[in-house]
């Protein structure tokens, strides 16, 4: 056992002298018997005039003055000072001895009796009675004579003895009622205590303090006793709080213990830890003291077991006092299990991302969230104290908003910021009303929250490249410029335009490029346009133009076609130069129109004008509409036509007019349609070339006439020379595919390149001249045959024989046809075949 420190033997002490302090009851009773003595010693002092037998009378006033002196002093020491037991009895043999009648001490001896018997155990209090009767019998003895004791001895043990017994009662019943009320006092005020707990720590530290002031005085000193907590967790008892005697056991595994013990603990039963179990207790925890009894409590959180009180102590504690335990160690579950949840609730609001403020009267701020120090731009504390107005303020005015007026929605204006406001954290707050004097407000940061709203509100109806609206915002100020044309009775007019040239820039000079070809039109759009004008990017190189409260066809001609030169005007993209044209569809409507009517008949305009020529303005005419259907109705049909095999190829020889020999057969692609019977080209080729559909077919093209060459080759009817020439679109020369589609044409059907001749316009090598002539060259390389056809239809520039790998030029028929009407025209079919030679 280890020495008690200074400071609790101080604690000690104070427990001590609370404790005799709380008696106060039986002090009363202890002083009203003081008076009592106090006043059978005065009537011997008074009737001293009256004692005729005097034997001695310096003797009988010396006892006299001790019993004045003794009693209070008994009064006030006789708990510690024992020997103070011998003198009452001595005082009463002399003052009966000294007055020569005995009976002059029984008064004495009985008023000293009463006092004396409140104190100390019942032996002490059986071996004091004994020294009385003894007493009062040698004052007998002195006076009388010993003849006399044995006629009296039996009368006066019965009156010791039961004055004896009375007294003992009263002072047992006394302190047993102080006991309660001290016990009780103890329990009020460690339950008060319990209510300023603000932790675990707080509520282990009151629970044992309330412990140690219910045990009984012997065991009140901190090397009497020892009050331990222990906290419950995974089947392991944890030492969280000791008071009295130090053990170096901080950690216990329940399945360590007696299994009486565990299933009395897990019970929830409090269990008197006789000497058996305590040494059985002592043993598992490996503690040696001098403690042989003591209580154990358990701590319940629900039908769980939170924790374990042990008491030790010398000796068995009453059930009184067992039974305050149980009672006190309730409050402090309840105690234990509310600070708990108070910390984890704390722990939540900490930790939530929303501000919790706590206002109470006169809008004052009594408590604020760690969080709120993010959101005010200060530290939370230094909030407290302050006005809520202070921290919340209105967008609109910035006008401090005042808690209480939060309840009506009707009294505020516009978004509430907090925080500095110079720099403002827009808030949404939710109020919860605590009573009359207190208001939770959780206030939530919707900065953030705003600035991505608005950012996807703004995405969901911009361009993400050039900034300008996109479809759905054209569409909802379309639908809102109709709906105020038919009510002003005014006209709309809605324009498509696209960039001719815009695909050849984005391939030869990169998507970021295409980009800020896209971001400069648009600006060049926003500029040449009417300030009320609404221009949009519908995708690719495709804007469109709403044109509101127009007087007639003159004013949106004149707009549009400022709109036409502008995109005509080069761009600088990069470092680089380039040019691209712009074919602008528009449709005027009124209040007959729809939105999708006028967006579609504008996009049909559109398309007429890329097909005329493009760089051009076409209003829409309503005979545009039938061609527009004709021609989606075609697209339609001509991809059902390569899916299911309606197209045809027919080939036309090359004859070598000096041998008269086959050199060569030229791939013509036909249409078999069900209905309409054989499609010519110029009806399904330009369709398809603006649809797409020129890939597949012309994939398709290539391939029968590889496969068909072959075959003829195999049957034998045509030489080994022999040569397949099939046309290929601009598309289809600038696709990505074009030498894989080539090299599996030809590896399937098992020909070499040489018999292959691939013919492209004029018209195809102008978009991109750069990048057609490096797949030419590729496909010169690869022992290809390259010729150009229709030469002279377009810009028939000779430079071209020069530029690219061309083998064949095939003249257009134009100047071939009219060779035989005169010299002028045969002069210059052969002018043109000289120059290709040279």
């Amino acid at each position: 056992m280890l020495t008690p420190s200074p400071l609790a033997r101080l604690r000690a002490r104070r427990a001590r002298r609370s404790t005799v302090g709380s008696d106060r009851l039986l002090y009363r009773v202890r002083r009203q018997f003081l008076l009592l003595g106090l006043l059978a010693t005065t009537i011997a002092l008074v009737d001293i005039v009256r004692i005729d037998t005097m034997v001695s009378l310096p003797a009988y006033l010396v006892s006299v003055a001790a019993l004045f002196v003794w009693l209070p002093v008994l009064y006030l020491r006789a708990e510690r000072w024992t020997w103070l037991d011998l003198i009452g009895p001595v005082l009463v043999t002399t003052l009966g001895a000294a007055s020569g009648e005995y009976d002059w001490a029984f008064g004495v001896m009985y008023g000293s009796l009463f006092l004396h018997m409140t104190f100390g155990s019942s032996w002490r209090a059986a071996r004091n009675t004994l020294l009385y009767i003894v007493a009062y019998e040698l004052a007998v003895i002195a006076t009388e004579g010993a003849e006399t004791v044995a006629g009296g001895l039996v009368s006066h043990v019965i009156g010791v003895v039961v004055v004896t017994y009375l007294v003992r009662t009263i002072a047992a019943i006394v302190r047993r009622h102080e006991d309660h009320r001290r016990r009780d006092e103890a329990l009020t005020s460690a339950s008060s205590a319990l209510l300023t707990a603000t932790d675990a720590q707080d509520v282990a530290r009151i629970a044992l303090d309330g412990v140690a002031k219910l045990l009984p005085a012997d065991a009140a000193a901190p090397e009497d006793h020892r009050i331990t907590l222990w906290r419950h967790r995974h089947g392991v008892l944890e030492m969280t709080a000791i008071a009295g005697t130090e053990i170096a056991t901080v950690s216990l595994p329940l399945e360590a213990l007696p299994e009486d013990l565990q299933a009395a603990y897990f019970s929830g039963a409090v269990v008197r830890l006789e000497p058996a179990r305590m040494a059985a207790l002592k043993a598992a925890m490996g503690v040696v003291d001098p403690f042989t009894h003591g209580v154990s409590v358990p701590l319940r959180d629900g039908d769980e077991l939170a924790g374990l009180l042990f008491v030790a102590t010398p000796s068995r504690l009453d059930d009184d006092i067992v039974s305050a335990f149980e009672r006190f160690m309730h409050e402090v579950s309840l105690a234990d299990i509310l600070v708990r949840r108070q910390a984890l609730l704390l722990g939540v609001v900490e930790n939530s991302a929303d501000g919790i403020l706590l206002v109470g009267r006169g809008d004052v701020i009594e408590f604020a969230s760690a969080s709120l120090t993010t959101i005010a731009g200060r530290p939370a504390e230094s909030l407290v104290g302050r006005p809520f107005g202070e921290l919340i303020f209105r967008s609109d005015d910035g006008v401090p908003v005042a808690v209480r007026g939060l309840d009506d929605a009707t009294g505020l204006s516009g978004a509430l910021y907090a925080g500095d406001t110079e720099n403002p954290r827009e808030v949404e707050l939710v109020v919860n009303t605590l009573g009359r004097d207190a208001v939770v407000v959780n206030v939530r940061d919707v900065t953030e929250r705003r600035r991505l709203e608005e950012e996807v509100t703004y995405r969901a109806f911009h361009d993400p490249v050039t900034g300008l609206a996109n479809r759905a915002l054209f569409s909802d100020r379309l639908a809102h410029a109709l709906a105020r044309a038919e009510r002003d009775d005014s006209k709309v007019a809605v324009a498509l335009i696209d960039l001719d040239e815009f695909k050849a820039v984005n391939d030869v000079h990169g998507h970021s490029a295409g980009d800020q070809l896209l971001v400069e039109t648009a600006q060049r759009l926003t500029r040449t346009l009417r300030r009320s004008d609404t221009c949009a990017r519908f995708g690719g190189d495709e804007f469109a133009v709403l044109m509101e409260d127009v007087s007639d066809e003159v004013e949106v001609t004149v707009v549009l076609s400022r709109v036409v030169e502008a995109i005509r005007r080069p761009f600088l993209v990069g470092e680089q130069e380039v040019s691209v044209s712009a074919s602008v569809g528009v449709r005027i409507g009124d209040t007959r129109d729809d939105a999708d009517g006028l967006v579609g008949d504008a996009d049909v305009a559109m398309y007429v004008a890329k097909g005329d020529g493009k760089n051009k303005l076409v209003r829409f005419q309503d005979g545009m509409r039938m061609a527009a259907l004709d021609r989606l109705r075609v697209r339609s049909e001509l991809q059902t036509a390569i899916e299911d095999g309606q197209l045809l190829m027919h080939y036309q020889p090359i004859v070598d007019l000096a041998s008269g020999d086959v050199a060569a057969f030229e791939a013509l692609v036909r249409w078999e349609h069900p209905t309409r019977g054989l499609v010519p080209p110029d009806e399904f080729i330009p369709v398809a070339e603006d649809t797409g559909l020129i890939l597949p077919l012309g994939r398709w093209v290539l391939r029968e006439s590889c496969r068909q060459l072959a075959a003829w080759r195999r049957e034998g009817v045509v030489g080994e020379g022999t040569r397949v020439c099939v046309n290929l679109s601009a598309h289809q020369l600038l696709a990505p595919t074009i030498f894989v589609d080539v090299t599996e044409a030809l590896d399937d059907a098992g020909l070499s390149a040489s018999q292959l001749c691939l013919e492209v316009t004029e018209t195809a090598l102008v978009g991109e001249p750069e990048r057609a002539g490096a797949v030419l060259t590729a496909l010169s390389e690869m022992g290809i045959e390259v010729a150009i056809d229709d030469f002279g239809t377009g810009y028939s520039s000779f430079a071209y024989l020069q530029r690219f790998p061309v083998q064949v030029i095939k003249v257009d028929r134009s100047f071939v046809s009219r060779v035989a009407e005169g010299p002028e025209q045969a002069a210059l079919a052969h002018a043109i075949v000289k120059l290709a030679h040279a």
